[in-house]
């Protein structure tokens, strides 16, 4: 399976490591043209005690050429506590409405650091994705 899985996907950095801070990361926007799945997976470092942390996904039909990126509805994690340092938080995305995806890592009240943040694109098509389902959104906060 492992083969199947490597040769139907493809891995994309969004965001290197991010000091700590406590405003938003907006990562990169992801096309998902030809692609139905994508699993934005949030690498969390150091989070500082009373810090809210959460991520949400925006999208957009150009990448915010002239259609700047919006809230998915429903695509938010839930909030990490600021005793979970070092977990992860995943959301992952099938058949969206618009072409360009892109991850929000919401950082307030107090600094969290950024490890990294990455996509997994799944479920290619060899062609521009048809949405033929309505959106779905699956969540995981900690792992």
């Amino acid at each position: 399976m492992g083969r199947d899985f490597l040769a139907n996907s493809k891995i994309v950095r969004l965001s290197n490591a991010v000091a700590a801070g406590s405003s938003d990361e907006e990562c990169t926007g992801v096309d998902m043209s030809g692609w139905t799945n994508a699993t934005f997976i949030a690498c969390l470092g150091t989070i500082v005690s009373g810090g809210v942390q959460s991520m949400k996904l925006q999208g957009s039909s150009d990448n915010a050429a002239a259609d700047a990126y919006a809230d998915i509805t429903g695509a938010v994690s839930g909030a990490v506590a600021d005793t979970d340092d070092n977990k992860i938080v995943a959301l992952e995305i099938s058949n969206p409405s618009e072409v360009w995806v892109r991850p929000v890592v919401e950082r307030a009240t107090q600094n969290c650091t950024i490890d990294s943040v990455i996509v997994i694109l799944t479920g290619y098509k060899g062609t521009p994705a048809e949405v033929a389902t309505p959106t779905s959104i699956s969540k995981a906060v900690r792992s």
